[in-house]
């Protein structure tokens, strides 16, 4: 049962590195987010805060002010802060950089659960070589040694979905602990964005719920169902199925989206075209994303390279 108090937010904890708000609601469990890297705090929101005014429950975000990876330091003085904030269990919940702090800090802040979404396990580059070199440029010895997610610091209960496709997210997935306390779900070519396959009121509800339950099977049944019905999911087929060299297919794969996410449907078409000798019309295509959006950089970036590789084939 939930109460709704009107989900005023109050900033508890304001750091070098952190902010912690609290949105108090007489639930029967609390959330426990963890922000992704581009966030910033601006004492207003944080990862899922909508989400959780949406189903009433009590709410804690932890939100960086920058790419910080969640510090030990400054994290080391919330943990007694946030535990006295929780009301009943607690689920931890981030993607990326949060599913980090998820996985790292939740059960240290008394959460009997976590979800974590493509998460890192380190981004300490000695433990990474040239497997994942995505955050080498965020890495602060001072910061961040040491502070590879081990199985002292898990929850309960832990659930990871990660796209084992995605070469990178799954480099750190092999890299979390092994443990009976840690079960990976799948979500093929949802790439780096499988917290979509938690989005949706009625479906993050049974998912959160589920992981509080430490019901692996609802959650993986969960995430599949709004896997195959994933936009990104489409897109992500068809970008593969460009690299793989199956132009035509991944044009008939987003054609569906023509209409709903016109965008992504003209990137992914463009380079169906331009791998498939048609780069006029690509070229068009492109133009047409960059007039819809004049600050589209990677419309521009490939109109440029097809433009580059055109002269290139004049000259040859």
């Amino acid at each position: 049962m939930t109460s709704n108090l009107g989900h005023i937010t109050q900033t508890i904890f304001d750091g070098k590195h952190v902010q912690v708000l609290h949105a108090p609601n007489e639930s029967d469990w609390t959330l426990l987010t963890f922000d992704i890297m581009h966030a910033r705090a601006n004492g207003k929101v944080a990862f899922a805060s909508k989400l959780a005014q949406a189903l009433g429950v009590n709410f804690i975000g932890v939100v960086p002010k920058y790419p910080c990876w969640y510090p030990k330091h400054e994290m080391d003085e919330l943990t007694d802060l946030i535990k006295g904030k929780r009301i009943g269990p607690m689920l931890a919940y981030g993607a990326s950089m949060g599913g980090y702090g998820a996985l790292r800090w939740g059960s240290l802040c008394g959460a009997h659960s976590t979800l974590a979404c493509s998460p890192q396990a380190t981004i300490e580059p000695s433990l990474l070589g040239e497997r994942d070199k995505r955050y080498q440029l965020r890495y602060i010895s001072e910061l961040h040694a040491g502070m590879r997610v081990n199985e002292e610091h898990l929850a309960e209960r832990n659930f990871v979905i990660v796209d084992r496709f995605f070469k990178n997210d799954f480099v750190q997935a092999n890299l979390l602990p092994a443990s009976d306390s840690l079960r990976t779900i799948f979500a093929p070519f949802m790439f780096h964005s499988t917290a979509k396959c938690v989005s949706g009121r009625e479906n993050a509800a049974q998912i959160f719920h589920a992981a509080l339950e430490g019901d692996h099977a609802a959650i993986k049944a969960a995430i599949r169902r709004k896997r195959v019905t994933a936009f990104e999911r489409a897109v992500n087929i068809a970008k593969t199925c460009n690299r793989k060299h199956r132009p035509l297919l991944a044009e008939k794969i987003v054609e569906r989206l023509k209409e709903t996410h016109p965008v992504d449907y003209a990137l992914v078409t463009a380079d169906a075209m331009r791998r498939s000798g048609r780069s006029n019309e690509a070229r068009e295509l492109y133009l047409g994303i960059i007039e819809r959006d004049k600050g589209h950089k990677l419309a521009k970036q490939h109109l440029s390279a097809l433009n580059t590789n055109c002269e290139f084939d004049v000259q040859k």
